[in-house]
């Protein structure tokens, strides 16, 4: 339980959930979860369960460059991804210039 107060603590917005976490959300999991599909979470965490914690907690590659040439790649890639926590408008202020 103890790790599951430090993921609330560390910036996650949503509230924990009611039941115990399952066993596999370990720290490890946490920070290598990329490949879990938002439905399997929703059940517990809600119908938007990557921006209550990806808004305040920045995904592992969005290192301090991220936002110049680095993020060309993943955001053509996968641009639902983005829009977890991006607007569109976050891409036209750079992109229409």
């Amino acid at each position: 339980m103890l790790a599951l107060q430090v993921f609330w603590v560390a910036g996650c917005q949503a509230p924990p959930p009611a039941s115990p976490p399952p066993v596999d959300h370990t720290a490890v999991w946490r920070r290598h979860h990329e490949d879990t599909r938002a439905a399997d979470c929703a059940p517990c965490h809600g119908p938007s369960p990557c921006a209550g914690c990806h808004r305040t907690a920045t995904p592992g590659d969005h290192g301090p460059a991220y936002g110049g040439p680095a993020h060309a790649g993943p955001a053509a890639a996968d641009p639902t991804r983005c829009a977890t926590c991006h607007a569109v408008s976050d891409c036209l202020a750079c992109h229409t210039r």
